[in-house]
């Protein structure tokens, strides 16, 4: 019987710290915040004009990149693209993964990502292909 509001609180030595909110917005494990949205609308012209779905999800505390393309497969131009805006970006706010799935996203009424249902155990049920940024960063 509790009341899920959604903040992310931190306890130590007995103390509780409020730490931010999980619906749009990831603390890195240095603290820093990142906002989804701006993320999001960061990408949005990349993925937009292809018409491609995409969201940002908080995994292990980095955001994370991703996308339901039908046919599995990212087109090299948008993939490319998607590169080279992660490089804009200060090095905290860098997606480390993008992940493509053929699977549908789960979708608010609004159209939006339902970032709490795109955990673990759906992107190892759906994910067909991981872009590893860090490991592609020094290309």
């Amino acid at each position: 019987g509790y009341y899920n509001t959604e903040d992310i609180f931190r306890i130590e030595n007995r103390q509780i710290f409020f730490i931010g909110r999980t619906k749009n917005v990831i603390v890195n494990d240095s603290g820093e915040n990142i906002y989804i949205e701006e993320l999001e609308s960061h990408f949005s012209d990349i993925f937009g004009k292809a018409g491609i779905f995409f969201g940002i999800i908080d995994r292990n505390d980095q955001p994370c990149l991703v996308a339901e393309i039908p046919q599995g497969d990212i087109p090299e131009q948008i993939l490319e693209a998607v590169h080279d805006r992660v490089k804009e970006l200060a090095v905290y706010k860098r997606p480390a993964e993008m992940i493509i799935t053929s699977a549908t996203l789960p979708r608010t009424t609004k159209g939006e990502l339902k970032r709490n249902l795109v955990n673990n155990e759906f992107l190892e049920k759906h994910s067909d292909k991981v872009y590893n940024f860090k490991a592609t960063a020094k290309k």
